[in-house]
């Protein structure tokens, strides 16, 4: 298993402070916030594989989470679809 050991102090810091701002726009329910900073934490680790791939993980449960919400829009849209899907 890889490990941080040997990360630049100030790439470390600009990626903890970007991984934390993506954090604290996603606790608002800013989407376009948390893109940007997820973005800049991106670039920031690219050369450090262990929290570039941090920031993989945090994309893809970002993804999910975004689904999952344009699902449940969807039912709440249309409510009477879904009850005659499941007759």
């Amino acid at each position: 298993m890889a490990t941080e050991a040997g990360i630049v102090p100030t790439i470390r810091l600009a990626f903890d402070h970007e991984l934390g701002a993506y954090r604290a726009a996603r606790q608002v329910d800013d989407p376009v916030a948390a893109w940007r900073a997820l973005e800049r934490a991106h670039i920031v680790s690219q050369t450090h594989l262990p929290i570039h791939m941090r920031v993989h993980q945090a994309d893809r449960a970002r993804d999910i989470r975004y689904a999952r919400a344009e699902l449940r829009a969807d039912e709440d849209r249309a409510p009477d679809r879904n009850r005659t899907l499941r007759r």
